[in-house]
Parts: structure tokens; sequence; C-alpha cells
């Protein structure tokens, strides 16, 4: 029985999108596509409302919806936890949605899994900026579908140039993350790695150098980050005559894959979701808690301060990463049930 048409996707779906295969929507070395990779191209805007095709992973394999979709040329799969859609939802977008939209009649297996996302066309008069964060926020939840070929066309180059493609690669996202403020230490890197006369210890130390300087820079960002974060006063963000909520929020550090600056010991791994029921953490310094995380300019006001050892629980990260940057994410982590340490009691 196909599912029933325009119904709401449960939470614990996830769904896939085909992205074109262009650098234009997966840049090079990226980890996951750009907003452009999300909107509704000009045949989605004739339909009412508004939906952007993606595939129910449980009832269409990448190999069905394949065969159902209009060739146009080369795409990989990316898929989205519909609990994701939701947590932008409910921060930044309230149309945003997956629902089934199932190909009636089927033309062919996999065709009850065809879905639609709405609310991710931008609505007349409204902000330019907020509409791309939204789809920023979209693709950075996005992750590659394990799929059999087809994948990538990789042409392979001859072994010597190889080598030189790879050191070019790694210079220009050296460049492109850090800035040229690195390009000293990146030349030096790279003339290392071409000379056959260094030996390993000394190229390892250039590598362990340039490694030291990155992580300065990083560092530094986010003391500036933090300093800013902890200057401003901030705004009570709640409705009217809610309920106080034991939970707040507080800027956890940077991530690049894993941890580049941290203001907590404890922290789980940035690149995956935080365990169910929550981990606890330990602050490194003094810091405040606050009612909600920045947010379009916004910053939730004080709730409470933190003192360096302090515990609380961990339950859930939220991303506040500006759009369009490539530098770390900005991580802050929502919590609760903050405890003194013994120590100062």
């Amino acid at each position: 029985m196909p599912p029933v048409s325009g119904t709401e996707l449960e939470q614990h779906k996830t769904v896939f999108r085909f992205i074109p295969d262009q650098d234009r929507f997966i840049p090079p070395g990226a980890r996951f596509p750009n907003g452009e990779a999300f909107e509704p191209s000009s045949e989605d805007k004739k339909g009412s409302p508004i939906r952007v095709t993606v595939w129910d992973t449980s009832l269409t394999t990448a190999a069905q919806a394949r065969s159902l979709r209009p060739e146009r040329g080369p795409a990989l799969p990316y898929g989205l936890r519909v609990a994701d859609v939701v947590e932008i939802r409910n921060r930044l977008e309230p149309r945003l949605r997956v629902v089934a939209e199932p190909i009636e009649p089927p033309t062919g297996p996999g065709s009850d899994g065809h879905c639609g996302m709405e609310g991710l066309d931008r609505l007349s008069g409204a902000s330019k900026k907020i509409h791309k964060a939204k789809l920023d926020e979209v693709a950075q939840k996005a992750f590659p579908l394990p799929e059999a070929p087809p994948t990538r066309t990789v042409t392979p180059l001859p072994q010597e140039e190889l080598g030189e493609t790879k050191r070019y690669l790694e210079f220009r996202a050296l460049a492109r993350r850090y800035g040229w403020a690195l390009l000293a230490v990146a030349v030096v890197a790279a003339v290392a790695l071409r000379s056959p006369q260094r030996t390993d210890l000394e190229i390892q130390g250039t590598k362990n150098e340039a490694a030291r300087q990155i992580r300065a820079v990083e560092s530094e960002a986010a003391q500036k980050i933090f300093e800013a974060f902890e200057s401003t006063e901030g705004v009570d963000v709640s409705p009217a005559n809610a309920p106080s909520s034991p939970r707040s929020f507080v800027f956890l550090g940077t991530c690049d894959r894993v941890w580049s600056h941290v203001l907590f010991d404890g922290l789980p791994p940035c690149d995956r979701p935080v365990p169910i029921g929550g981990i606890r953490i330990r602050a490194r310094i003094g810091i405040k808690a606050r009612g909600a995380p920045p947010s379009h300019g916004q910053f939730g006001s004080e709730v409470s301060r933190l003192s360096r050892g302090d515990e609380l629980i961990l339950l859930a990260f939220r991303s506040v990463t500006i759009a369009g940057s490539e530098g770390p994410q900005i991580l802050w982590g929502e919590v609760e049930a903050a405890v003194r340490s013994q120590r100062q009691r």
C-alpha cells in the first residue's frame, strides 16, 4: 500500500536527494554540498506547494531512483535525516517539511518512495540572507549515501603528475580554509615534499610546524569568537509567559572534522550526534550559559555563569557556522543540570 500523498514523513526516516556531480554544487574536498543544491528549480516552482524531489530510503534504493528520474547528467545521492529537517524547521523555517509524494501511476520499482521537501523556496519579500542561511543549514546536514557505481568518474593521471596534483590540491585547500597568512608555511611544506635531499625527519618537522601554525590560527579565531559571545548582553528570546526551562546553551568550541578548539573537557566527537541521553562535560574556563544560541544576530540572555570545573549534561550540538564560511564549524551545546564540582562546593 503506497503512502498517502501529502503525508509528512516520520522523524526516524531518512531521505536522499541526487546532487549534480559538479564543483558548483559539491565543492572540491567539501564534506557536504552547498545550499544551492537544495534550491528549487524552475520546474519545481511550477508546483503548488513548491517541492524539491527527495526519496525515502525505506522504499526506494538509489539505483531504483536513478531509473525513475529524468536523465540530467551525473549526480550523487546525499542522505538527509528527517529529524534534522524538523530541527531546522523549529529554528529557521516553519514551512520546512518532507512529505510523501508517490509516483502515480507507478512507473517502476521504488515509485512509492518519491517524496517532496517543502519550504526551500524564498517567499516574496523575504530576506535573501536568511534564505541562503536556511539552504546552507539543510546542506550541512546532508551526508554521502553509500552506493554501488556509477559514482564520480576519475581519469588516472600519469604517476609523475599524480604527486604534483596532490600537492597542489593540498595547498589550495589549505589556502582557502586558513587564508593567505599561511602561504609561506604551505610553500615551505611543498618544497620539503618535493626535495629528495630532505630527510624524513626534516619533512615531518616542517609538517608539524605547518600544523602548529594552523592550530594557532584556529585557536586565536575561536578565542575572538568566544570573547565576542561573552561580551554580548543578549536578549530574552523566550515567548511571553513561557515557563522557565532547566536547559540552556553554551559555546563549546570549533570543529573541523575533529575538535580544533574546545572550552570543555569530555566532549564527544563533533562530527556525529551527541549520544542519546546526553554526556557529562566539564568547563575549562568561566563561561556564560544563555537562554538560546546565536540566531540571526540575536543572542540569548545570560541565565547562569559557569566556573572552571563546573559540570553539566550536553544534550545536543547546535551549529551556528556563518553561511558560506569554509572555516571550522562554530558549535554550541544544549545543556542542562549544571552541577558544581566537588572542588568548588
